[in-house]
């Protein structure tokens, strides 16, 4: 679904759909990445952006002043202005794209997992961090591989996930194929406790490795 597409990174090889750019080796360090004020081609980065929320205006009907409408926000993106999903309560808290990538940050310095995709679909309303887990032997002979998915999002409506897939996303017919193939997801609300929650769950994954 290319019409879904806004921008991406991808590891060692291209997306099916062709669009992105591709890494020829892992980044031990994605943050670096945002952080570039360009990309590789010399234009503005695509995935270095925050979105914060911004009051609703109205007109007031009587002096015709315009005044915020109590407890109730856009989704505003810094790059461009873009105003992104629907209206959402104050208790809404932003995961950014960067947020996610430092989340990740810690699984990659262990060596089990390394940095494979990053993409931005829906006009920068969905965002996905994969990480692709490194080849491990359950019994001689046999291998699996498996990836880590954040899919994050600033559709006001919707959590974010948290699950293992076997599907490598590249797009978002693929986002969409992983989540509902998975036996398991965490699916974390953007409330306040957001960034606690994510937390916790990162301590959950750090665990398996002391294991």
């Amino acid at each position: 679904m290319a019409h879904c597409f806004e921008a991406g990174i991808y590891t060692g090889k291209a997306a099916g759909c062709d669009h992105g750019e591709v890494l020829e080796k892992p980044l031990d360090n994605w943050l670096d990445l945002l952080m570039a004020p360009k990309d590789i081609e010399g234009n503005p980065f695509p995935m270095t952006y925050k979105v914060e929320k911004s009051p609703v205006l109205r007109i007031h009907p009587v002096s015709g002043e315009l005044v915020e409408i109590p407890d109730l926000y856009v989704l505003v993106r810094d790059r461009d202005g873009k105003v992104l999903g629907t209206p959402v309560k104050g208790s809404y808290q932003p995961y950014q794209v960067a947020q996610a990538v430092q989340w990740c940050q810690p699984l990659v310095d262990s060596g089990l997992w390394t940095f494979e995709n990053l993409i931005s679909l829906k006009g920068g309303e969905v965002f996905v961090v994969l990480l692709k887990r490194n080849e491990m032997e359950l019994i001689p002979g046999d291998k699996y591989l498996e990836f880590t998915l954040i899919a994050g999002n600033f559709q006001g409506n919707c959590c974010n996930y948290l699950l293992d897939t076997n599907i490598r996303v590249e797009c978002n017919n693929m986002l969409t194929a992983a989540l509902f193939g998975a036996e398991f997801k965490h699916r974390i609300p953007h409330f306040n406790g957001i960034i606690p929650k994510m937390e916790d769950l990162q301590a959950l994954y750090l665990s398996q490795i002391e294991e």
